[in-house]
């Protein structure tokens, strides 16, 4: 700066730094080169040999905007997170996301479930509720045991000791033991 009070652009040596000449001196005029990217993801700054911005991408947490995203974190320069879990663990409703709130409705009708009791086949949805299918038979056609289903086990038969018929004429009082029928 040669003259007093001159206005021209100085080319101060930094090329990230407007400057100009005021009062015989070069002064800065605003602030440093703007090289904001507007990315949480990115770091910003100005190349002091060529001027050029930069923005290198940073791993780091972040903020996607998202509500219905969980841990989010920079990766390759981009915001993300993983989809918010709203599952009920209830087969009969569709679980989605909306404004970050979970929100559950029901199944379409027919929709196949398990009622979690093994007695049943077939169970279906109705009004996000898992109902019970047909039951199951657990006649084993032995007259010489009780049958019957355990909803967690499933069918069973216990022997018992009714009377019962061996088809053998020349015997009386049969009776079931041990699951048979015994001649008297």
């Amino acid at each position: 700066c040669t003259k007093k009070n001159n206005t021209a652009p100085w080319a101060s040596g930094d090329v990230c730094q407007a400057a100009q000449c005021q009062d015989g001196a070069c002064k800065p005029i605003g602030g440093p080169k703007n090289c904001d990217d507007g990315s949480l993801c990115t770091a910003d700054g100005c190349d002091p040999q060529t001027g050029a911005c930069q923005n290198k991408p940073v791993d780091s947490a972040c903020n996607d905007g998202n509500t219905c995203t969980v841990g989010d974190i920079c990766v390759n320069g981009v915001c993300g997170g993983k989809p918010k879990s709203c599952d009920d663990k209830n087969p009969c409703t569709d679980d989605a996301c909306v404004s970050g709130q979970c929100v559950q409705k029901a199944a379409g009708a027919g929709k196949a479930c398990d009622d979690g009791n093994v007695c049943t086949a077939g169970d279906a949805c109705q009004g996000g509720v898992c109902l019970p299918g047909a039951a199951t038979k657990c006649d084993d056609g032995n007259p010489c045991t009780d049958d019957a289903c355990n909803p967690k086990t499933g069918c069973a038969s216990v022997a018992n000791t009714t009377p019962c018929n061996d088809g053998n004429a020349c015997t009386k009082s049969d009776a079931c033991s041990g699951g048979k029928c015994a001649g008297g």
